[in-house]
């Protein structure tokens, strides 16, 4: 009794939110409406409506957004407490920290929710996979970074951005991003500043790779992260057959 209270509950705020801010759109969301379309959706399942509304990204004057890719929904897949959701649409808003789930349209009226991140092992998009941040792992609040590649050696990507002041105009903002890079190895997490971390950390593979680095024609700098993908992958290739 005291979940479907909780469920019903939750289905009358979100219909409240909805005809709340539908005064700029076409339409309203009713309680049994939005209770139908959660029933289809997600029978029920507060694990993935569990977190705060997500009323989108500043307006006015700003340049960028607030998001890792752009503005767009994803279709994707979030684990939950080893419960694996697919087909969602999903945002990440790495201004903010939060990971977006747009589970209503209807009636012209979106509804878009924010999922509680301390569950989640791992989700993804487009190709791309995201999991708690190593040192944030078990934390109500964890950052997210993208796997670039996964294997003896793994490459994360972790990244931010903040609102600031756009240089030469007071009134205007710009998002500014941020991106940290990271090598795992053996458990332990090292900031990936340059190719000649790896060929301290595995000299016998140095020759070889370094051959193969100007085969390839790679930049591995900060900057290329495809390039330096292009690497790890092949350092793995070969720690795998030792």
């Amino acid at each position: 009794m005291a979940r479907l209270l909780s469920i019903t509950g939750l289905y009358l705020l979100l219909s409240l939110f909805l005809i709340k801010t539908a005064h700029c759109q076409e339409g309203v969301i009713t309680s049994k409406e939005m209770k139908s379309q959660f029933d289809a959706l997600f029978k029920g399942d507060q694990r993935l409506v569990s977190g705060k509304f997500y009323y989108g990204a500043p307006q006015g004057s700003i340049r960028g957004n607030p998001y890792y890719t752009d503005e767009k929904w994803k279709t994707g897949f979030v684990t939950i407490n080893g419960i694996r959701f697919d087909s969602l649409l999903l945002k990440y808003d790495i201004t903010d920290n939060e990971l977006v789930l747009n589970p209503i349209y209807l009636n012209n009226v979106s509804a878009s929710v924010c999922i509680k991140k301390k569950g989640i092992s791992r989700w993804g998009y487009d190709n791309k996979v995201f999991i708690q941040f190593p040192p944030d792992t078990g934390k109500e609040n964890p950052r997210f970074c993208e796997i670039v590649s996964e294997g003896p050696v793994s490459y994360y990507v972790l990244k931010q951005k903040e609102l600031v002041v756009e240089s030469g105009n007071s009134t205007s903002f710009i998002y500014k991003e941020y991106d940290m890079q990271y090598l795992k190895i053996n458990d332990e997490l090292i900031k990936f500043k340059n190719k000649n971390i790896l060929f301290r950390l595995y000299p016998d593979l140095k020759k070889q790779m370094r051959s193969f680095i100007r085969k390839e024609g790679l930049y591995p700098y900060k900057r290329n992260i495809n390039d330096r993908k292009l690497l790890i992958d092949q350092y793995n290739k070969l720690l795998n057959t030792l």
